[in-house]
């Protein structure tokens, strides 16, 4: 049985949708993203988005090939948001 590798790709595009939605629901508090294929565009979205965003409150990027740079990018942007826990 063969299976697509790209039914979960979150580009750029898709990340600032996701990202839109959720600074107008401010009732969303966990955005789960496992095994989404983050797209290099899209993790700088999500980055600059919880710069502001203090209503989430989990945030799951479990089983993402994220690049250290990626990651060393995202905690920096973390560091001044206090909702995430």
């Amino acid at each position: 049985l063969w299976k697509s590798t790209h039914k979960n790709v979150i580009d750029a595009d898709a990340m600032r949708d996701l990202v839109t939605l959720s600074q107008r629901n401010k009732a969303l508090k966990s955005l789960i993203l496992r095994r989404t294929k983050l797209i290099e565009g899209a993790i700088s979205v999500l980055i600059e988005s919880l710069k502001e965003n203090n209503s989430l409150e989990k945030i799951d990027l479990s089983e993402n090939d994220l690049r250290s740079d990626s990651c060393e990018k995202l905690f920096a942007g973390l560091k001044n948001n206090t909702a995430l826990k």
